[in-house]
């Protein structure tokens, strides 16, 4: 035995090898997982020639992605007609997008076609629109599986559009009713909010609670007792993950009314700024 602070490994990575086949397998598993971080920057680079033909955490290399996923469709024009076809049901501003191969400076530039009948480079996009292509490119790359974390994933978006961006981050993620396969990979996405907003448009069989708890362990009674923070999930008593919950406590309602409340609440419908007379 080897005290955990003296090892300079995780469990899970100094056991993760053929000996172990369970573990490998997990260590595996978890070599796939991702937490989005997009980046406005990154999102509006354009990408080289020498650039990975994957987005990656921060949301870079995009113009890359779609280009690879042009040139291996099925029927032409395949590719930007279903993103073009997702952003439409997001934002309305979007007609037309391109990826433009400059091969004297070996890179790919995204332009997105507004209204106005003008491409636009990337680099001239909100944040907002950033995010969904990011996100609608996802949708579409099969080749793109694992578990997906988002922290909140309503930051940059018209608060008009959230229930939008929920819908799109649920068909990023497998669908267990259908066989998995190239229309349905085997993802999953995992995303963290605190707004009102993103918890109305959640189904309640998709919601899981975290909080703080104080844990007593194991008992004053016995001699290595002791106090301290530990996490708690809990899961809505109705829903498919309260059969498997295992005895765990369920969501009380008042955990989760105040998000509604602030919803129903909202803003006056005329913000009133109070400015001394002069």
């Amino acid at each position: 035995m080897v005290p955990a602070p003296k090892s300079s490994r995780t469990v899970l990575g100094g056991l993760a090898s053929s000996d172990f086949p369970t573990l490998l397998a997990v260590h595996r598993e978890m070599e796939s997982w991702r937490t989005l971080l997009l980046e406005p920057s990154a999102m509006r680079a354009p990408s080289y020639y020498s650039d990975p033909a994957f987005i990656d955490y921060r949301g870079a290399y995009v113009a890359a992605a779609i280009e690879r996923l042009r040139k291996q469709e099925a029927k032409p024009g395949q590719t930007y007609a279903s993103i073009e076809n997702r952003l439409a049901q997001l934002i309305e501003d979007v007609k037309e997008l391109r990826v433009v191969d400059d091969e004297k400076a070996e890179t790919f530039t995204l332009e997105v076609c507004g209204s106005d009948g003008v491409f636009h480079a990337a680099r001239s996009l909100s944040d907002g629109t950033l995010r969904f292509l990011v996100l609608a490119t996802l949708a579409i790359d099969s080749e793109n599986t694992g578990l997906i974390c988002l922290e909140e994933p309503e930051n940059g978006i018209h608060p008009g559009r959230i229930s939008a961006m929920v819908e799109l981050l649920r068909e990023i993620a497998c669908d267990p009713s259908y066989d998995v396969g190239p229309d349905n990979p085997l993802r999953q996405v995992i995303v963290n909010t605190h707004s009102p907003a993103v918890m109305n448009s959640v189904d309640l069989n998709d919601l899981v609670y975290v909080d703080r708890t104080v844990r007593l362990s194991p008992s004053p009674e016995e001699p290595d007792y002791s106090r301290g923070l530990t996490t708690e999930v809990m899961v809505p008593p109705r829903s498919w993950r309260a059969g498997m919950s295992n005895g765990k406590p369920y969501l009380a309602a008042g955990h989760i009314l105040p998000y509604f409340e602030a919803l129903r609440t909202g803003l006056p419908e005329q913000l009133e700024l109070d400015f001394p007379a002069e």
